[in-house]
């Protein structure tokens, strides 16, 4: 890690460091990044929290159709539909997850590519 000195050089607009120069628009650009990484994760935290409200309300009503259903109907249209409610939010489960990983990978590459620049 280059430390900063308290000084910078009027005529190249630079830090003055030990072990190299860093140059401000670099500096800005990587707490730009960092900000837009923040705000990511902001939105994923988002998405995830209504992803797992959504789950929610489906396993829910669910509940309530296969209670319903079992007092009205046979026994297999009852499996046939909590085998449906399983497999969407099975679904619902792996794209958000997907979403995830994707944003994170994206944020990652990103950040390393601004501070190796």
């Amino acid at each position: 890690m280059v430390s900063l000195c308290n000084t910078i050089r009027p005529y190249d607009g630079c830090f003055c460091c030990h072990e190299r120069q860093i140059d401000v628009v670099l500096l800005l650009a990587v707490v730009v990044v960092v900000l837009i990484a923040s705000a990511a994760l902001v939105v994923i935290v988002v998405v995830v929290s209504a992803a797992v409200v959504v789950i929610v309300v489906i396993v829910s009503a669910a509940v309530v159709a296969v209670v319903v259903a079992a007092a009205v109907v046979r026994v297999y249209v009852v499996v046939v539909v909590v085998v449906v409610v399983v497999v969407v939010v099975v679904v619902v489960v792996v794209v958000v997850v997907v979403v995830v990983v994707v944003v994170v990978v994206v944020v990652v590459v990103v950040v390393v590519v601004v501070l190796a620049a």
